[in-house]
Protein backbone atom coordinates (compact mmCIF):
# COMPACT_ATOMS: atom_id res chain seq x y z
CA UNK A 1 0.00 0.00 0.00
CA UNK A 2 1.11 3.28 -0.94
CA UNK A 3 0.53 7.31 -0.77
CA UNK A 4 0.23 9.15 -3.96
CA UNK A 5 -0.79 12.31 -5.57
CA UNK A 6 -1.96 14.32 -2.53
CA UNK A 7 -1.73 11.63 0.59
CA UNK A 8 -4.26 9.06 -1.63
CA UNK A 9 -4.26 5.91 -0.73
CA UNK A 10 -4.22 3.41 -3.39
CA UNK A 11 -4.13 -0.62 -2.42
CA UNK A 12 -2.51 -2.47 -5.48
CA UNK A 13 -3.05 -6.14 -5.51
CA UNK A 14 -0.95 -8.36 -7.97
CA UNK A 15 -2.53 -10.76 -10.11
CA UNK A 16 -1.58 -12.36 -13.27
CA UNK A 17 0.90 -9.67 -15.20
CA UNK A 18 -1.19 -10.77 -18.67
CA UNK A 19 -4.67 -9.90 -17.22
CA UNK A 20 -6.22 -6.57 -17.70
CA UNK A 21 -5.78 -4.85 -14.42
CA UNK A 22 -9.12 -3.42 -12.50
CA UNK A 23 -9.45 -0.10 -11.01
CA UNK A 24 -11.99 -0.11 -7.71
CA UNK A 25 -13.56 2.99 -6.03
CA UNK A 26 -15.85 2.14 -3.36
CA UNK A 27 -18.79 4.01 -2.10
CA UNK A 28 -19.52 6.57 0.83
CA UNK A 29 -18.48 4.77 4.53
CA UNK A 30 -16.29 2.76 2.81
CA UNK A 31 -12.46 1.43 2.10
CA UNK A 32 -10.31 0.61 -0.37
CA UNK A 33 -10.57 -3.41 0.23
CA UNK A 34 -14.77 -2.94 -0.32
CA UNK A 35 -15.02 -4.15 -3.68
CA UNK A 36 -12.20 -6.89 -3.60
CA UNK A 37 -14.08 -10.07 -2.88
CA UNK A 38 -16.71 -8.73 -6.10
CA UNK A 39 -13.97 -8.33 -8.24
CA UNK A 40 -12.07 -11.60 -7.37
CA UNK A 41 -15.67 -13.68 -7.64
CA UNK A 42 -15.68 -11.99 -11.82
CA UNK A 43 -12.19 -11.66 -12.72
CA UNK A 44 -9.83 -13.65 -9.88
CA UNK A 45 -6.51 -13.10 -12.17
CA UNK A 46 -6.91 -9.80 -12.42
CA UNK A 47 -4.42 -7.09 -10.68
CA UNK A 48 -6.55 -4.81 -8.75
CA UNK A 49 -5.63 -0.80 -7.86
CA UNK A 50 -7.61 0.37 -5.14
CA UNK A 51 -7.58 3.63 -4.19
CA UNK A 52 -9.14 5.45 -0.93
CA UNK A 53 -11.75 8.17 -0.88
CA UNK A 54 -10.14 11.20 0.00
CA UNK A 55 -13.06 12.72 2.18
CA UNK A 56 -13.46 10.88 5.66
CA UNK A 57 -16.85 10.18 6.38
CA UNK A 58 -18.82 8.79 9.92
CA UNK A 59 -18.60 5.31 8.75
CA UNK A 60 -15.07 5.34 6.97
CA UNK A 61 -14.51 7.21 3.49
CA UNK A 62 -15.81 8.74 0.09
CA UNK A 63 -14.52 10.14 -2.96
CA UNK A 64 -16.14 13.42 -2.64
CA UNK A 65 -18.39 16.01 -0.53
CA UNK A 66 -21.95 16.35 -0.36
CA UNK A 67 -23.75 19.41 -0.16
CA UNK A 68 -25.82 19.27 3.43
CA UNK A 69 -28.93 19.13 1.57
CA UNK A 70 -27.21 15.40 -0.01
CA UNK A 71 -26.64 16.98 -3.50
CA UNK A 72 -23.74 16.13 -5.31
CA UNK A 73 -20.74 18.94 -4.75
CA UNK A 74 -19.85 18.91 -8.07
CA UNK A 75 -17.40 21.68 -7.33
CA UNK A 76 -15.09 18.90 -4.68
CA UNK A 77 -15.80 16.42 -7.83
CA UNK A 78 -13.95 18.24 -9.93
CA UNK A 79 -11.12 19.22 -7.63
CA UNK A 80 -10.55 15.70 -6.44
CA UNK A 81 -10.63 14.02 -9.90
CA UNK A 82 -7.64 14.93 -11.23
CA UNK A 83 -5.13 14.19 -8.31
CA UNK A 84 -7.39 10.59 -8.56
CA UNK A 85 -6.89 9.98 -12.18
CA UNK A 86 -2.97 10.95 -11.69
CA UNK A 87 -2.52 8.43 -8.73
CA UNK A 88 -4.33 5.71 -11.08
CA UNK A 89 -2.01 6.40 -13.53
CA UNK A 90 1.12 6.34 -11.45
CA UNK A 91 0.25 3.07 -9.96
CA UNK A 92 -0.27 1.66 -13.26
CA UNK A 93 2.95 2.74 -14.16
CA UNK A 94 4.76 2.09 -11.00
CA UNK A 95 3.63 -1.24 -11.17
CA UNK A 96 4.54 -2.31 -15.03
CA UNK A 97 0.72 -2.48 -15.82
CA UNK A 98 0.64 -1.78 -19.46
CA UNK A 99 -3.03 -2.52 -20.55
CA UNK A 100 -5.67 0.31 -19.81
CA UNK A 101 -7.91 -1.01 -16.61
CA UNK A 102 -11.49 -1.93 -15.90
CA UNK A 103 -13.26 1.13 -14.02
CA UNK A 104 -15.51 -0.42 -11.55
CA UNK A 105 -17.06 1.72 -9.31
CA UNK A 106 -20.22 1.35 -6.43
CA UNK A 107 -22.19 4.29 -5.56
CA UNK A 108 -20.28 7.37 -4.67
CA UNK A 109 -17.28 5.25 -6.43
CA UNK A 110 -19.67 5.38 -9.53
CA UNK A 111 -20.91 8.63 -9.80
CA UNK A 112 -16.35 9.70 -9.66
CA UNK A 113 -16.01 6.90 -12.00
CA UNK A 114 -18.05 8.84 -14.29
CA UNK A 115 -16.34 12.01 -13.68
CA UNK A 116 -13.09 10.13 -14.36
CA UNK A 117 -14.36 8.94 -17.62
CA UNK A 118 -15.27 12.39 -18.44
CA UNK A 119 -11.74 14.30 -17.21
CA UNK A 120 -9.88 11.18 -19.17
CA UNK A 121 -11.73 9.23 -21.49
CA UNK A 122 -9.02 7.32 -23.23
CA UNK A 123 -7.51 6.12 -19.75
CA UNK A 124 -9.79 3.09 -19.40
CA UNK A 125 -11.05 -0.32 -21.26
CA UNK A 126 -14.16 -0.64 -19.93
CA UNK A 127 -16.24 0.59 -16.82
CA UNK A 128 -18.78 -0.64 -14.75
CA UNK A 129 -21.21 1.21 -12.61
CA UNK A 130 -23.16 -0.06 -9.87
CA UNK A 131 -26.02 2.68 -8.54
CA UNK A 132 -24.53 5.35 -10.24
CA UNK A 133 -25.69 9.24 -10.26
CA UNK A 134 -24.47 11.47 -13.16
CA UNK A 135 -21.69 13.96 -11.35
CA UNK A 136 -21.98 17.01 -13.68
CA UNK A 137 -25.31 18.60 -14.45
CA UNK A 138 -24.65 20.75 -17.66
CA UNK A 139 -21.38 19.35 -19.08
CA UNK A 140 -21.53 16.75 -21.54
CA UNK A 141 -19.42 13.68 -21.68
CA UNK A 142 -16.67 13.71 -24.08
CA UNK A 143 -16.40 10.79 -27.06
CA UNK A 144 -15.87 7.40 -25.34
CA UNK A 145 -15.02 5.57 -28.49
CA UNK A 146 -17.23 2.33 -28.22
CA UNK A 147 -15.91 2.03 -24.77
CA UNK A 148 -18.45 -1.17 -23.11
CA UNK A 149 -20.01 0.30 -19.79
CA UNK A 150 -22.07 -1.63 -17.61
CA UNK A 151 -24.72 0.07 -15.44
CA UNK A 152 -26.39 -1.55 -12.97
CA UNK A 153 -29.13 0.32 -10.40
CA UNK A 154 -31.57 -1.96 -8.68
CA UNK A 155 -35.67 -1.80 -8.30
CA UNK A 156 -35.83 -1.30 -4.73
CA UNK A 157 -33.22 1.47 -4.30
CA UNK A 158 -34.15 3.94 -1.97
CA UNK A 159 -30.81 6.45 -2.51
CA UNK A 160 -31.20 6.67 -6.19
CA UNK A 161 -34.31 7.81 -8.03
CA UNK A 162 -36.17 5.70 -9.78
CA UNK A 163 -34.30 7.24 -13.29
CA UNK A 164 -31.19 8.12 -12.60
CA UNK A 165 -29.30 5.26 -13.51
CA UNK A 166 -31.34 5.55 -17.15
CA UNK A 167 -30.00 8.97 -17.21
CA UNK A 168 -26.54 8.40 -17.07
CA UNK A 169 -27.01 5.28 -19.87
CA UNK A 170 -28.19 7.65 -22.00
CA UNK A 171 -25.44 9.69 -21.41
CA UNK A 172 -22.57 7.44 -22.53
CA UNK A 173 -24.61 6.25 -25.20
CA UNK A 174 -24.77 10.11 -26.23
CA UNK A 175 -21.26 10.02 -25.56
CA UNK A 176 -20.43 7.15 -28.01
CA UNK A 177 -20.16 4.32 -25.37
CA UNK A 178 -21.70 1.00 -26.07
CA UNK A 179 -23.94 0.33 -22.88
CA UNK A 180 -25.96 -2.34 -21.11
CA UNK A 181 -28.02 -1.58 -18.41
CA UNK A 182 -30.04 -3.57 -15.88
CA UNK A 183 -32.25 -3.07 -13.29
CA UNK A 184 -31.87 -5.58 -10.55
CA UNK A 185 -34.43 -6.87 -7.67
CA UNK A 186 -32.89 -5.41 -5.07
CA UNK A 187 -31.48 -2.34 -3.37
CA UNK A 188 -28.76 0.26 -2.56
CA UNK A 189 -26.31 -2.76 -1.47
CA UNK A 190 -24.70 -4.98 -3.46
CA UNK A 191 -25.63 -8.57 -3.54
CA UNK A 192 -25.11 -11.76 -5.64
CA UNK A 193 -26.85 -10.63 -8.73
CA UNK A 194 -24.68 -7.93 -9.50
CA UNK A 195 -21.90 -10.29 -9.41
CA UNK A 196 -23.88 -12.52 -11.63
CA UNK A 197 -24.79 -9.67 -14.11
CA UNK A 198 -21.45 -8.63 -14.11
CA UNK A 199 -20.03 -12.15 -15.06
CA UNK A 200 -22.72 -12.63 -17.59
CA UNK A 201 -21.28 -8.82 -19.17
CA UNK A 202 -18.23 -10.02 -19.15
CA UNK A 203 -18.78 -13.41 -21.13
CA UNK A 204 -20.49 -11.52 -23.77
CA UNK A 205 -17.50 -9.42 -24.04
CA UNK A 206 -15.09 -12.32 -23.79
CA UNK A 207 -17.09 -13.57 -26.80
CA UNK A 208 -16.83 -10.82 -28.96
CA UNK A 209 -13.08 -9.66 -27.99
CA UNK A 210 -9.36 -10.99 -27.44
CA UNK A 211 -8.87 -13.03 -24.50
CA UNK A 212 -6.47 -10.03 -23.26
CA UNK A 213 -9.53 -7.33 -23.16
CA UNK A 214 -11.83 -7.64 -20.05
Amino acid sequence: MGKLNADIVVQVRHGDAHARPWVLLHGTDGRETDLLSLVHAVAPKATTIAPRGTVKTPGGFAHFRRRPDRTLDECDIRRRVRPLADAIRESLSENCLDGLPVLVGYSNGAVMSVALLTHAPDSFAAAILLRPLTPYRDEAMPPLQGLPALVLDAANDKRRSSGDGKLQSELLVQAGAQVTRKTLPGGHPLCRDDERAIKAWLDALLATHSPSNP
